[in-house]
């Protein structure tokens, strides 16, 4: 039963922190600050980058 609570738990906070990126990415392109290759990316936390990083290359674009 712990095992499958902590499961739970990770799973759930992989869902924060992907509503996170994804809260992160649309802050970013509502400014527009996406002129500067990989510039914006400096505007993400240190959490939601690794997420973004971790994503396919054909997902994260050519940024």
């Amino acid at each position: 039963m712990l095992e499958i609570t902590s499961t739970m738990s990770s799973v759930n906070k992989q869902k924060i922190v992907t509503t996170k990126l994804i809260s992160e990415l649309n802050e970013v392109l509502a400014e527009e600050n996406t002129e500067e290759k990989g510039q914006w990316k400096k505007n993400l936390k240190e959490e939601t980058l690794k997420i973004f990083e971790f994503l396919p290359q054909n997902i994260q674009g050519s940024y």
